[in-house]
């Protein structure tokens, strides 16, 4: 081997040696490396751009209207899983329906539409205080449009120690005082694979968290067809998406807030 051959490969053991060495450091200090194979800026903002395009596109990701169907089953702190089939209707800008039908015909219907919000059950109002999960459902139904949005404390990335930086890029914000959310990208497809919403309340942290996997394209969207839902550390809920329609046509009917709205008025209208 010449002279000039071991002088660069000389050379270039330095500069990985070098690379290496500030990656390590950079990791020690809490920022966040690119994984493997990245090309182009490692920023929060190329990282939500091109996330918002593997999910759809901008537009994809607020459709006028939208209607699924899921299976659920729950996991209540004692006692067996409860399966159940879950519906969601919506409407934009403000307009949202969920219902939980049991096996065994027990019924939870949530209504939010017009800035008011009702929920029932078995047909009947429960008076449930749901002020902090309201907001914080429309955040996660639009959370990659929340986390790109400008604002005095811009979503950043992330080195959780929960996460291999190899396989995962973490983006996190604090949408509201003492909320911070963090989406995990899958580093390959990016492709949402877990949601965390890290809260404090009353002195005490909470972490409610969501695993999601097996994506697949529906019309212009790409979504997650399995969810498993974590909260406090103990798992509440597993939701397989059956069902999804965008663009149909829903009965005005869906969103009335009436006490003595009817259990389940009914599937989408058609054309």
């Amino acid at each position: 081997m010449g002279d000039a051959p071991r002088a660069a490969l000389r050379l270039g053991r330095m500069h990985g040696g070098l690379l290496a060495a500030l990656l390590a450091l950079a990791a020690c200090a809490g920022g966040p490396v690119p994984p493997p194979g990245w090309s182009g800026p490692f920023d929060t903002a190329t990282v939500l751009a091109r996330a918002t395009e593997a999910a759809g596109g901008a537009a994809a990701q607020r459709p006028g209207t939208l209607h699924s169907k899921s299976r659920l089953v729950l996991y209540p702190p004692s006692g067996a899983p409860i399966d159940a089939t879950l519906e969601i209707y919506a409407e934009e800008p403000g307009r949202f329906r969920r219902e939980v039908v049991t096996a065994t015909g027990r019924s939870v219907i949530q209504v939010e539409a017009d800035g008011k919000q009702i929920e029932l059950e078995d047909g009947r109002p429960t008076g449930i205080d749901h002020s902090r999960d309201w907001p914080r459902s429309r955040r996660y139904r639009h959370l990659l449009e929340e986390l790109a949005a400008p604002g005095p404390q811009p979503a950043r990335l992330v080195a959780d120690p929960g996460a291999d930086p190899n396989t995962t890029i973490v983006v996190e914000r604090e949408l509201v005082p003492d909320e911070r959310w963090q989406a995990w990208f899958d580093a390959k497809t990016l492709l949402l694979a877990r949601v965390r919403c890290l809260s404090r309340e009353a002195g005490r942290d909470t972490v409610d968290e969501d695993f999601l996997s097996n994506h697949e394209r529906m019309g212009e969207r790409v979504v997650p067809r399995r969810q498993v839902t974590w909260q406090g550390g103990r798992r509440v809920k597993e939701t397989l998406l059956l069902e999804l329609e965008v663009g149909v046509a829903l009965d005005p009917e869906l969103f009335k807030i009436v006490p003595d709205a009817p259990k389940n008025p009914g599937a989408p209208a058609r054309n």
